[in-house]
Formats: C-alpha cells, sequence, structure tokens
C-alpha cells in the first residue's frame, strides 16, 4: 500500500483560502482535494481519484468565472483541466508514479473566457 501526503499554499488573494482534504483508503493510496476560494467562498476544486489516477476539476459557482486546474511536476505541465459553468466538471486521467513529487493548482480566472488567474490554490500529491 502506498502512503499519500498533501501539503497546501496559498499563491493569491487576501481573502483565498485553500483546503486539502485527504481519505485513506485500505487498497490503495488517499484522494486527494485541492479547493479555491475567491472573496470568502468556494470557486472550484480538483480531485484526485487515486482508484484510475482520474482527475476532476469542478466549476463550484455560478458567477461567470471559469476554473482552471492543472497537474505538474517540477516546472513541467503534465495535464490540466478546465470548467465553466456552476456544477461541471472535466475529467482527464495521468497515471501516478510511486516517489514522484507532483503539484495540483487549481485557479479561478478572472471571466469564462479569460485566463487571468484571481485566485489560486496548489497542493503537492505523493504516491
Amino acid at each position: 500500500m502506498f502512503r499519500r501526503s498533501v501539503t497546501v499554499l496559498v499563491l493569491s488573494g487576501a481573502v483565498s483560502a485553500a483546503t486539502v482534504l485527504a481519505s485513506a483508503g485500505a487498497a490503495h493510496a488517499a484522494n486527494a482535494t485541492v479547493s479555491v476560494y475567491y472573496g470568502g467562498t468556494l470557486r472550484g476544486h480538483i480531485t484526485h481519484i487515486d482508484d484510475g489516477d482520474d482527475f476532476n476539476v469542478w466549476d463550484d459557482r455560478i458567477d461567470d468565472h471559469g476554473v482552471l486546474a492543472e497537474l505538474r511536476e517540477g516546472s513541467t505541465l503534465l495535464d490540466y483541466g478546465y470548467a465553466a459553468g456552476s456544477g461541471s466538471f472535466e475529467q482527464f486521467h495521468y497515471d501516478v508514479k510511486e516517489g514522484v513529487k507532483y503539484t495540483l493548482r487549481v485557479c479561478v480566472q478572472d471571466g469564462i473566457f479569460d485566463d487571468t488567474p484571481i485566485s489560486c490554490a496548489t497542493g503537492t500529491l505523493y504516491e
């Protein structure tokens, strides 16, 4: 069985906050979620589902802002997902390797079609 640890760093916004949730499963490593807040309200999140190595990117609010989430190894962008519209999500798959440090970054964008980040949160993913 693998062990996963998750760390959080808030990147921008005085009223931003980040939340990381992890739950351990008996047969596999933990799932992980990184959430981004803006104006004190949850705006979006990315969830890694260890069983299958799927990543779900969610836009959690009707607010004319999109949510972009990235999976990185160091400075290399491995994959990303974009969700626009409350309750919408996009899924991508990436085979997470044991012993590799990954970064999950999720950002609220200035508008649905404007990719300027206004608030971001990151989490570090290990397996």
